[in-house]
């Protein structure tokens, strides 16, 4: 939709598990493999690939915050009943499984990698993709198409789904309704959602082939 049969150069994943095999990257890349000449051998090694292990802050400078290593989400009545995947919590809870870690700015980040190109990228951290967002100086990076998971916004930080589709288009982006339509028995049960949303001057791939 987005692309054509040209490897995007940049991709990102963003997300709070095993960066190998929760990666949609990888599942993006075979579709590509069968549309393109690259192998899918190739996908599974000898990836140029950078891999940072710390949480995105939801202020433009490294903060400090309460994260859950197990779940966001926990079922009201058995909190041993787990929702999601860990993330940043705001709620003081008292469970052993919550640390303090020190959160970087994504702009930061991004300035590291010398300010890339971003072809796409999902973002998925579990209720905190709006506030993270929301710190990017959107007129100094080059993020061309995102997919983002929005059925948490709203209840970690302030921002629900529809204030978040109102901001993304204030910032320059068309929101692809419906592009996104996987799933799974698990992502029913959660109500997961995923937004795509692209720049609004990167032509989609249908509109490029006329």
């Amino acid at each position: 939709m987005v692309f054509s049969s040209r490897l995007a150069a940049w991709m990102l994943k963003l997300l709070v598990t095993h960066s190998i095999l929760n990666s949609n990257i990888i599942g993006l890349a075979s579709w590509w493999s069968q549309n393109s000449s690259i192998t899918k051998k190739g996908l599974r090694k000898n990836r140029k690939v950078y891999s940072i292990q710390t949480c995105f802050s939801t202020e433009q400078n490294p903060q400090i915050v309460d994260f859950d290593l197990h779940a966001v989400w926990r079922d009201p009545d058995d909190h041993e009943i787990l929702m999601s995947m860990g993330g940043i919590v705001t709620d003081n809870r008292d469970y052993n499984t919550t640390e303090k870690l020190q959160c970087l700015p994504f702009y930061s980040i991004l300035l590291a990698l010398d300010n890339p190109t971003v072809h796409w990228m999902s973002l998925d951290i579990e209720g905190a993709e709006f506030a993270v967002l929301k710190t990017l100086p959107w007129d100094k990076v080059d993020i061309q198409s995102l997919t983002v998971e929005t059925h948490m916004l709203g209840s970690v930080f302030p921002g629900d789904r529809e204030e978040f589709l109102a901001y993304m288009d204030s910032v320059g982006y068309n929101h692809i309704k419906d592009a996104h339509q996987g799933t799974n028995s698990i992502r029913e049960a959660l109500g997961t959602i995923d937004d795509l949303f692209v720049r609004k001057d990167v032509p989609l791939a249908e509109e490029r082939r006329k």
